[in-house]
């Protein structure tokens, strides 16, 4: 099954409700930007990324498509990413960012 943008919002839920419920579905393709948000995907519990989103939001939604209420597995998130390339400068980029809103959250009296 794959999400991506040139399939229709209205037939992605029926994509999405045959990976969760068809144990002979076992593979999911969706990009970052079209299955990120709104979708429930515990029937997985493995998740690889080949491209990389500069959009920390929407990258941590996209982790949480697999570990939500309802996940009984633990949930494995795989990167590929080559050396000296883009998508690894983004992945930094993801990590600083993520420090940075934990920091935030964590200790918000620190800036007000």
């Amino acid at each position: 099954m794959a999400i991506y943008g040139d399939i229709k919002k209205e037939l992605r839920g029926d994509i999405v409700q045959q990976f969760q419920t068809d144990p002979a579905t076992m593979v999911f393709v969706g990009q970052i930007d079209t299955a990120g948000t709104g979708i429930t995907l515990t029937a997985a519990d493995t998740c690889v990324y080949y491209s990389e989103n500069f959009n920390y939001a929407t990258y941590e939604q996209s982790l949480s498509r697999i570990h939500r209420i309802g996940q009984r597995h633990p949930c494995t998130y795989i990167h590929l990413v080559a050396e000296k390339t883009v998508d690894e400068l983004i992945l930094k980029s993801l990590a600083a960012k993520e420090d940075l809103a934990k920091t935030i959250v964590d200790d918000w009296r620190q800036f007000f």
